[in-house]
């Protein structure tokens, strides 16, 4: 916090103004849009899925099923997500997580407003194709 003082004389009389300034304060907002991608996924594949944030606030991403496809029982069924940035054609993740399909959410932050991506990144487990979908709540 900063305090601006100034004085201004008129006549023998003093005058004073003093103002406070203070920044805004940033809390982040919650989500409210809730967008959903579907889509196959292809053994050793990546798919992204960009979306734009409305405003700075919380970024909940969660890989909600993967269906049609069988897993060896010693394999484990998980996936790589992450979020990030569209760069070209493709999505430059800000990290990375390792996950199972699920409740979640697998990956929460808070994003500046803007275009941000979500990639889903199979593995090498997967015999075959795969249905998914992924849940982006924003604000």
């Amino acid at each position: 916090m900063s305090v601006v003082t100034s004085a201004a004389c008129t006549g023998d009389r003093k005058a004073s103004t003093t103002d406070t300034l203070t920044s805004p304060s940033l809390s982040p907002a919650d989500p409210i849009v809730t967008e959903t991608f579907t889509g196959t996924l292809r053994p050793n594949a990546t798919v992204f899925y960009a979306f734009t944030v409305a405003t700075y606030g919380t970024v909940n991403i969660t890989l909600d099923e993967v269906t049609g496809v069988q897993v060896s029982e010693d394999v484990p069924f998980e996936f790589e997500i992450g979020p990030g940035v569209p760069r070209g054609t493709g999505c430059s993740p800000n990290s990375v997580l390792v996950v199972a399909p699920g409740e979640g959410p697998h990956s929460s932050g808070v994003f500046d407003a803007g275009i941000w991506c979500v990639r889903l990144r199979e593995l090498g487990n997967m015999s075959g194709p795969a249905r998914f979908r992924i849940t982006i709540a924003h604000p």
